[in-house]
């Protein structure tokens, strides 16, 4: 699920499907994975995915040094 960036949303028809951009598409289909965008200001449809990068990032880059 992404974020409505235009680097993969270029905006929205009449009826609210996303319009994507060419090369996103072209990277969805050349890795076989199905795009999905959230609905725009609808902040509570990416938080679990954001806090799933924020657990990872600070698992993977904190180190803890023992003396």
């Amino acid at each position: 699920m992404t974020d409505n960036m235009k680097t993969a949303v270029l905006g929205r028809t009449d009826d609210h499907e996303p319009i994507w951009n060419p090369a996103y598409q072209k990277v969805a289909v050349e890795f076989h994975f199905h795009p999905d965008v959230c609905a725009p200001a609808s902040g509570n449809q990416k938080g679990a995915v954001e806090n799933l990068v924020k657990f990872v990032r600070i698992q993977l880059f904190t180190r803890t040094y023992l003396s």
